[in-house]
């Protein structure tokens, strides 16, 4: 996407990642700052939804997480995003790009947490690696380092759900670094929703399909959160106990146990 120009700002070298529709390079202006580009046709659509979303729950992540225990809090982060612009500029562009924390392997690649994979699996993909509960072991983490990973995304999630009120559909977990912080970030929020009673939402769930979710209760409300929680360990693993309640916690902070429960009871049933 060299057409796109801003050739003081793009490290056009140093390609960190492709998306469905975005490219991520680095940046000339810091090592610890990643410039994600986009065609033109897209700009509208990732200015004020993806790079919205993004802003609004870093924010709120920064407000809500000492809400998180106080062995986790430190090694939980959601990316922080700096600012949009089009590119050449805004007068005559061709593309458009944002700014945000660049994410850099703990090892060889962004370690994707996807827990409920079969527990040896190892992939590498465009995005990452993504690996099973043995094989991330067999990396060096020990079953307490496991843990820690295990119960900061159920934390995350629980955070998500009921203190921003947004259904963190598809948002990824990965280990990873940014600048001497290493840990569990939450990445990629191009599919996420704010909810609220009485209300619907249009769910992405592919490029080219969608799905309408209508919002009228409680259990209309459970049923919407309960199919975000796919990246939690398998419900027959062990480590799947630890995750739930670790969720349903978090979740009485705010006074949303009950609701918390439900989540867990429908996402049982669905499984």
């Amino acid at each position: 996407m060299k057409f796109c120009g801003g050739d003081d700002i793009v490290d056009y070298n140093l390609l960190l990642g492709e998306g469905t529709h975005g490219v991520v390079y680095g940046s000339l202006i810091s090592p610890t700052i990643a410039v994600k580009l986009f065609n033109l046709k897209h700009c509208h659509d990732i200015k004020s939804g993806e790079y919205a979303m993004h802003e609004y729950v870093h924010d709120q992540f920064e407000k809500f997480k000492n809400h998180i225990d106080k062995n986790l809090v430190d090694y939980v982060f959601v990316p922080q995003v700096y600012g949009f612009k089009y590119l050449p500029n805004s007068q005559n562009p061709s593309c458009c790009m944002y700014y945000m924390d660049q994410l850099k392997p703990l090892y060889n690649h962004i370690i994707q947490l996807s827990f409920n994979y079969p527990r040896d699996a190892n992939m590498i993909l465009s995005s990452g690696q993504y690996v099973g509960i043995d094989t991330l072991k067999s990396f060096g983490f020990n079953n307490q380092d496991v843990s820690m990973i295990n119960r900061s995304i159920a934390s995350m999630m629980a955070l998500f759900h009921y203190a921003m009120k947004i259904d963190a559909y598809d948002i990824e977990y990965v280990l990873a670094r940014h600048g001497h912080a290493h840990g569990v970030y939450a990445i990629d929020y191009d599919k996420v929703n704010v909810y609220q009673n009485d209300t619907t939402i249009v769910r992405k769930l592919t490029e080219n399909d969608t799905e309408t979710r209508v919002i009228k209760n409680e259990l209309d409300l459970s049923r919407l959160l309960s199919t975000s929680i796919h990246y939690c360990p398998h419900i027959l693993y062990p480590e799947y106990q630890e995750w739930k309640w670790t969720y349903i916690d978090m979740a009485k902070k705010f006074k949303h146990e009950k609701l918390a429960q439900l989540v867990m009871e429908q996402y049982e049933k669905y499984f």
